[in-house]
């Protein structure tokens, strides 16, 4: 990395903003580049009249230099200032970040006037404040946890991004935020412009483990910290001073975009109905009440003037692109990588068998190595670039993305110990059309998903960086995903290895999405295609209907936050006195979506619609109602992902087509992308069973007929013999080896399951078996293993849509409806019964091959299978050799 260069730079020689400050992912920008918002709070104060919070001409004049000297650029008030106040913060130049008080301190959702009065308060205060050193509105401040218990955290976080719509109407050139605090921290998935969070913790230590949280949570949006500080009465000037520079280091290598300290002065005026009054008896400010510095305004002073340490040494990086055919992309991705502040550095081009300009277009970038190769798919290529790479560090991103020049210097210190691997957010393309905004913001785009703020199960491929070795030792990328999936695999993989992955908020690329409904709908059946796959390698992480079961949350970007199911289960003590909060997870319905979204349900419906048109009223009434939790259920999901949208291209205003139609057309995409991408699983799953019975000869998914031998009995046993057996465990450990060599991805039981392992067989059906040993003597040995198949219940809860269309159909005698439903039922069950015969025969297979590996032999129902066995096997062991049989079960370790 080059010596002395950090994200935290200026945008001018002194320091002060220049031009319109805009958002850029988790960073602030001007004109002249990106900026770090450093400022102090500054007042209320008893005015000098009536409703004016602010000093006088005089003593605001030299306030206002005075922070100037200490090297700030932004002071945040707590009220509306005058005209001639913004007058004369704009001649200092200084900006102002101004707070809007209202009655947040209260219920104040006890009825629609009340909200609507806020509502048009707060429009025609954000008007009035149109001026050149308004920086941005923060909309509310600290609203009290008790109350956001009291309405819930959805319900309050709604009408804060009402407000904040309502503030960007006004004001559309100006940020919109507003202050949270950690009670409340679960409201900063409001789709603000960015994060403002008043913090104080008297440790540093304390401060950067929740700056790292509080950084995942702003999920790709700047993180500010609205108030920091530290009472001189109460712990003394010299650890106010100390306290107060070392916490801001702290936010500056955590990556913060700014910081206020609080405050300016130990003049503090409450303002209230009867007047105000001042605070006395504490001392948080930097000057006493009479403007005399105090050691922490030096100390402020040095921290954000301070030029920033120079980096450590860093390890080498080879910068991996496979691209095919990307030419209006490929330049704009490489110029961002030749820009990236970091060294030692490659940039390797992998040119998976392009036909257009891809590669003359990489080669005539200086600094850029291209290898051509010929078309074999995006693994391979990956894999190619990693055995091409010179450095020990490999840093995956795709042609369509632009990486921010700070990329790997965020991502690349993660990478420590046990952490082989890490990545940050990919964040959608700024563009001004509503159409690209609504496809950004439609489900299935690539993602990050977290176990915790800095532990990942999941990276996006366009976003990835891990140690060469590593990348080696479990084998790289599978090959068999040809263009997408791959980065699923290869960080389950990972952990599967003991391993664990990394994640920084910061390190950000920008992805190009898709720009047309077409193109996102071929998306999203490729994705159904790698879900296929995945789900033969990786059965018992993903879900019945294939998807990948996610362990952490599901991460939406461009500031949306995690996707809860719903609002998150919280401890907050007794009325909601808990000081920062213990956020557990995701209460819910998660269930109830992932099945009345299933493309099923919308078949089912659309099904019954259609045959009502000839069946009668009641068939299409039964349709309907077959279809309204699934439409609801879109609905809702749209509407929180169309609030995101609106938030980050509000601003743009492309075209004027209202926002029901952006609704409309996201809640559509909902529906259709999912049901695009289960057809897209679907046909890969077909296509991999007849591609399997051409290669075996065994019958394929065509030949249904002959894998009916689960008939018999929907649980069947086997037994193995050993002369001279090996222990119980061994024998367990191997058949799950076994198993998964056979494509049935089991898993052990543990110490609590009635099981002792469990195989997935096919789409739907799980394989339970258990064990029991008869010890004969002399070391002779007797294995029982009984197999019971189970279709989970929600491959049952499939069924459920075409039940309401037979019955109604059968009573309406609508013949058409009740061929459809049952068609639908009978090929339900003629693939289930299929699958488990093929599983069947593949559990006794693996059992076989097992019990030969060590030299038993297999016996089922009495018979000697495949292996010839004594007849000293088949004849009971006298007594005198073993007076009393010992029976025990298989798996205890």
């Amino acid at each position: 990395m080059r010596k002395g260069r950090s994200v935290l730079r200026v945008a001018s020689a002194n320091g002060l903003l220049l031009g319109k400050v805009r958002c850029r992912g988790p960073f602030l920008e001007d004109d002249q580049g990106r900026v770090c918002v450093r400022g102090f709070t500054w007042g209320p104060f008893r005015g000098l009249r009536q409703d004016e919070y602010f000093p006088s001409p005089a003593r605001a004049r030299a306030d206002l230099a005075a922070m100037v000297r200490a090297g700030a650029n932004v002071v945040r008030v707590y009220t509306p200032p005058p005209r001639w106040v913004l007058d004369e913060i704009e001649a200092s130049g200084l900006r102002v970040l101004v707070g809007l008080p209202w009655n947040q301190h209260v219920c104040f959702l006890e009825s629609r006037h009340e909200a609507a009065a806020i509502r048009a308060r707060i429009r025609t205060e954000v008007e009035a404040l149109c001026h050149p050193a308004l920086l941005g509105c923060s909309l509310a401040n600290e609203v009290p946890e008790t109350v956001v218990r009291w309405y819930g955290a959805r319900r309050v976080s709604e009408f804060l991004g009402d407000l904040i719509a309502t503030a960007r109407t006004a004001a559309p050139d100006a940020l919109h935020t507003f202050a949270t605090f950690p009670p409340t921290e679960d409201l900063a998935t409001v789709p603000a412009d960015l994060v403002l969070a008043n913090v104080h913790l008297n440790d540093a230590a304390s401060l950067d483990a929740y700056l790292a949280r509080l950084l995942t949570i702003a999920d790709g949006r700047p993180l500010v910290l609205g108030e920091i500080g530290a009472d001189a009465g109460t712990h003394g000037e010299g650890f106010q001073a100390a306290h107060i520079e070392e916490q801001l280091r702290v936010a500056w290598r955590r990556g913060a975009a700014g910081a206020f300290v609080f405050s300016w002065t130990d003049e503090w005026f409450v303002p209230s109905a009867d007047g105000g009054h001042d605070i006395e008896g504490w001392s948080f400010g930097v000057t006493t009440v009479d403007r005399r510095p105090k050691p922490a305004l030096a100390a402020a002073s040095r921290a954000f003037t301070a030029p920033p340490q120079a980096a450590p040494e860093t390890p080498g990086v080879t910068v991996v692109v496979c691209a095919r055919n990307a030419e209006d992309t490929i330049e704009a991705a490489l110029r961002s990588l030749v820009r990236l502040r970091y060294e030692p550095l490659e940039v390797l081009v992998i040119d998976d068998g392009s036909t257009d300009s891809t590669a003359a277009r990489a080669e005539a970038i200086a600094g850029v190595r291209v290898v051509r190769t010929p078309p074999q798919g995006l693994s391979a290529a990956r894999n190619r670039g990693a055995a091409e790479a010179r450095h020990e560090v490999i840093a995956y991103t795709d042609a369509d993305c632009v990486a921010d020049p700070d990329w790997l210097r965020w991502i690349v210190p993660v990478i420590a110990g046990n952490v082989v691997a890490a990545g940050g957010p990919n964040l959608s393309m700024p563009h001004p059309g509503r159409l690209y905004a609504t496809l950004a913001a439609a489900p299935g785009a690539p993602t990050h998903v977290l176990t915790s703020h800095d532990r990942a199960e999941h990276l996006a491929g366009c976003n990835l960086v891990v140690r060469r070795d590593v990348h080696a030792s479990i084998g790289g990328f599978d090959p068999q995903f040809t263009s997408a999936g791959d980065d699923a695999d290869f960080c389950w993989r990972l952990l599967d290895a003991g391993f664990e992955i990394g994640f920084a908020p910061l390190g950000v690329v920008w992805h190009e999405r898709r720009r047309t409904v077409r193109r996102y709908l071929r998306q999203q059946r490729g994705y159904g295609r790698a879900e296929a796959s995945l789900r033969t390698r990786h059965a018992r992480r993903c879900s019945p209907g294939g998807t990948p079961g996610w362990t952490g949350l599901i991460y939406g970007g461009d500031g949306s936050g995690p996707l809860w199911g719903s609002e998150p289960v919280i401890y907050r003590q007794p009325f909601g006195t808990l000081g920062y909060l213990g956020i557990y997870g995701a209460a819910g319905d998660h269930a109830f979506r992932s099945v009345v979204l299933a493309p099923e349900w919308l078949v089912g419906g659309l099904l019954a619609v259609l045959s009502g048109l000839v069946d009668g009223v009641a068939v299409t009434a039964a349709g309907i109602a077959m279809l309204l939790p699934t439409l609801l259920a879109a609905v809702r999901e749209a509407r929180a992902r169309a609030r995101v949208s609106a938030a980050a291209f509000e601003r743009t205003r492309a075209d004027d087509s209202p926002p029901g139609i952006h609704l409309a057309l996201l809640t559509w995409l909902v529906l259709a992308g999912r049901t695009v991408r289960r057809y897209g699983q679907m046909r890969a799953l077909a296509e991999r069973g007849l591609a399997r019975d051409e290669a075996s000869g065994r019958p394929g998914l065509g030949r249904w007929r002959r894998r009916l031998s689960w008939a018999r009995g929907l649980e069947w046993r086997g037994e193995t013999w050993w002369e001279h057996a090996p222990e119980p465990g061994e024998v367990l450990d191997s058949l799950v080896v076994e198993l998964e060599r056979q494509q049935l991805d089991p898993v052990s039981g543990g110490g609590y399951a009635p099981f002792d392992f469990r195989a997935l067989c096919g789409l739907w059906w799980r394989i339970d078996g258990r064990a029991v040993v008869e010890e004969h003597g002399a070391g002779r040995r007797l294995m029982r293993f009984a197999f019971r198949p189970r279709l989970p219940a929600m491959a049952l809860v499939i069924l459920v849509p075409f039940l309401p269309l037979l019955v109604t159909s059968l009573l309406e005698r609508g013949w058409l409806g009740v061929g459809l439903a049952s068609g639908a039922v009978a090929a339900f069950f003629t693939g289930a019964a299929s699958t488990l015969g093929s599983g069947r025969r593949r559990v006794l297979a693996a059992l076989e091959r097992v019990a030969a590996a060590s030299g038993g032999m297999v016996l089922e129902r009495g018979r000697v299978v495949r292996h010839p066995v004594p007849e000293r096997v088949l004849q009971p062991v006298p007594e005198a050799e073993v007076p009393e049989p010992i029976i025990g079960v298989a798996g205890g370790r």
